[in-house]
């Protein structure tokens, strides 16, 4: 008797999406996928960008129609300072929105889909 799986290539069902909850429709993200990405944009992740990251998924989470403006208040929220603006740009010189969502697994929000958004002060 042969003990192997009679059916090799068949594929686990996915699982299925919560409609309730707007992260299950996603791809799976953690810390070191973040780091993978970062490293191909030519950028090391620190502690202080994996904690930007997680709360723009915390925002996007509580309101999955985020707008590019609402993203980049969501990272300004969550800076400490007066330059924080200023230093976004500098911890995401691909643009604080559009890198951001990238990095963390987010789709893109609305009005930041012109790649020039957020790349000029």
């Amino acid at each position: 008797m042969n003990n192997q799986d009679p059916y090799p290539q068949a594929a686990k069902a996915p699982p299925i999406p919560d409609p309730g909850d707007p992260m299950s429709g996603l791809d799976p993200w953690d810390e070191e996928q973040a780091r993978h990405l970062a490293r191909q944009e030519r950028l090391e992740l620190t502690d202080e960008h994996l904690y930007l990251l997680k709360a723009l998924r915390d925002c996007y989470r509580d309101n999955p129609h985020l707008t590019a403006r609402e993203a980049l208040g969501c990272l300004e929220l969550n800076m400490l300072g007066s330059d924080a603006k200023q230093h976004l740009y500098q911890l995401f010189p691909g643009g604080p929105v559009r890198q951001a969502a990238h990095l963390a697994g987010l789709p893109m929000p609305a009005g930041a889909e012109n790649p020039g958004f957020g790349n000029v002060m």
